[in-house]
């Protein structure tokens, strides 16, 4: 294939390896000279610094978008390789933040409690996580808007939403029940094997 080849010479003047090609279809190639992309990038030994960096001028920050000896693909603070984003090349699809291992398709490490945020930008609607198979069957945990507190729900295909339980912010916990005014309200018919009462103090 013909390209046209940006290359360097050492201090003997002795003409090196084509560093940079652009070939007959506009694609660039950085580290090959038979690009498949508009910008195609091989690194020939395994680090971070054979990849994409990205650096922020004012906090001289960097990132880097790499793949590692085992054909993963990681985004890799500079600073702290431990601050990454793991995508397996193994083609289970699996991604990993804060692990190199992911064993699932999300799978999310941390040193410290504060293990995963979600936020809906709103201070009044509800946030919902659900867990459903292809079909929509499945569950759901909804952060009520308004201080409504926490409620657990069952979900059906076709859309069908139901919630089961609900936990105040005042730790009263309803079944059957979204407002619940004891520390446990079930609304329908229950049955206990074994049950204790005892009178303050505990």
């Amino acid at each position: 294939n013909s390209y046209l080849g940006f290359g360097i010479r050492n201090n003997n003047s002795t003409f090196l390896d084509d560093t940079m090609v652009l070939d007959h279809n506009g694609n660039v190639g950085i580290g090959t000279t038979d690009p498949q992309s508009k910008l195609h990038i091989e690194q020939d030994t395994n680090s971070l610094t054979k990849g994409f960096r990205i650096k922020n001028k004012v906090s001289s920050q960097s990132g880097f978008i790499w793949l590692d000896d085992d054909d993963k693909m990681r985004i890799d603070n500079a600073s702290n390789s431990s601050r990454s984003i793991i995508l397996n090349g193994d083609g289970t699809g699996k991604v990993g933040i804060g692990t190199n291992d992911p064993d699932t398709k999300l799978h999310v490490k941390s040193d410290n409690y504060d293990v995963a945020t979600f936020e809906r930008d709103s201070a009044t609607s509800s946030s919902t996580i659900f867990i459903n198979n292809n079909i929509g069957d499945g569950c759901a945990i909804q952060g009520t808007g308004g201080g409504g507190g926490m409620s657990l729900a069952t979900l059906t295909s076709g859309g069908g939403f139901a919630e089961k339980m609900r936990i105040r912010p005042s730790g009263n916990v309803g079944i059957g029940t979204n407002d619940p005014d004891e520390k446990l309200e079930v609304n329908g018919n229950y049955m206990l094997k074994d049950w204790k009462v005892q009178q303050e103090p505990w």
